[in-house]
């Protein structure tokens, strides 16, 4: 039994038309993210929002910057060690997403200088969805690519041959003298 032979029109799609409808399938999906405009956190995860923002300035892995915007008691996502405010939660994430935050902090600091000082937990919070959205959108691309068979050394492309083609010619003389020696 055969398989089918490989859709003619799939194979003849330029590889670059494959990467631009997955660039805009990428880009419906951070639009469908950032959409509604809003942020919908807890406030437990403010310190990782506002993590990268003390990296791109300097402060290393310390909110000592924040440390007004909490007047009176600190909430328990927020700890006083070593005389520096600190993040009670794991600092990877913040760490992994701080290139995606960098240029919104450089963006902001040219359009809107006092950011920082009016609301700097709204913007914090935003920069942090946006780059949540960009490492949503980019892991979409990533798998639509994949299952596609598009990326390079995922078994895709115009020239590479399905299995039945290029073994066929291989294959068959064996069935033929394997169906002989059974007549026999």
């Amino acid at each position: 039994m055969e398989a089918a032979p490989l859709d003619p029109r799939i194979a003849t799609i330029p590889r670059w038309a494959r990467w631009d409808v997955a660039v805009v399938f990428g880009a419906m999906l951070f639009f469908a993210y950032t959409g509604n405009g809003r942020v919908i956190s807890t406030w437990d995860s403010l310190p990782a929002s506002l993590l990268p923002i003390a990296l791109v300035r300097g402060d290393g892995l310390v909110l000592d910057r924040f440390q007004a915007q909490w007047p009176g008691p600190l909430p328990y996502y927020v700890a006083l060690k070593r005389g520096h405010l600190v993040s009670r939660y794991p600092v990877a994430i913040p760490l992994l997403a701080t290139p995606l935050i960098a240029p919104q902090i450089a963006l902001l600091d040219v359009l809107r200088p006092s950011w920082e000082r009016e609301r700097p937990f709204h913007f914090a919070e935003k920069m942090a969805k946006n780059a949540a959205a960009l490492i949503a959108a980019l892991t979409g691309i990533a798998m639509l690519q994949l299952l596609r068979g598009a990326l390079p050394g995922a078994g895709g492309g115009e020239q590479e041959q399905p299995f039945q083609h290029r073994h066929q010619a291989q294959c068959r003389p064996q069935v033929g003298h394997a169906q002989r020696s059974l007549r026999m």
